[in-house]
C-alpha cells in the first residue's frame, strides 16, 4: 500500500514514476472525481491529455437556478413580443410591438422576483430550523 502526503515533493515524484511506468505517452486521461486538481496538474505537466471532472451539488444547482432566472425572464419577453408583431402585421400599426415587449419585460421580472422571495424564504426556514 502506497502511503504518502500530498504536501511532499516525493509525493509526486513517485506518482510521476508510476504514471510514467503504467500509460502511454499523450494518451488521454480522465481524473474523475479531481478535487482541487493535484493529478490533472502533474498529469498535464508530464504531456498527457486530461480531461478533469468533478461532481459538486452545490455548482449544478447554482447553474440550474441561472438557468430558471433565465427562462423566467426571456419567455414572457418572447411570447409577448411574438404576440406584438403579430397584432401589428395583423392591423397594420407599429406599436404593439414595443409595448407588449415591455409588458413581457415587467411580466418577467416579476417572475424572478417571486422565485428569488421564494428561494430566500426557504433558506431562512431551514436557517431557522437549524437554529432550534
Amino acid at each position: 500500500m502506497l502511503r504518502f502526503r500530498y504536501n511532499d515533493y516525493r509525493f509526486a515524484l513517485q506518482w510521476e514514476n508510476i504514471f510514467k511506468n503504467s500509460l502511454k505517452t499523450g494518451c488521454y486521461v480522465l481524473d474523475d472525481g479531481c478535487g482541487a486538481g493535484f493529478f490533472t496538474t502533474l498529469l498535464a505537466s508530464m504531456g498527457f491529455q486530461v480531461t478533469a471532472v468533478d461532481y459538486d451539488r452545490q455548482v449544478f444547482r447554482a447553474i440550474t437556478l441561472i438557468m430558471q432566472f433565465g427562462i423566467n425572464m426571456l419567455v414572457p419577453i418572447c411570447l409577448m413580443s411574438a404576440a406584438g408583431i403579430w397584432l401589428d402585421k395583423h392591423f397594420g400599426t407599429d406599436f404593439w410591438m414595443i409595448l407588449l415587449f415591455c409588458m413581457g419585460a415587467v411580466a418577467g421580472g416579476q417572475n424572478v422576483y417571486r422565485m428569488a422571495r421564494t428561494i430566500y424564504e426557504d433558506g431562512d426556514d431551514k436557517h431557522t430550523k437549524k437554529d432550534k
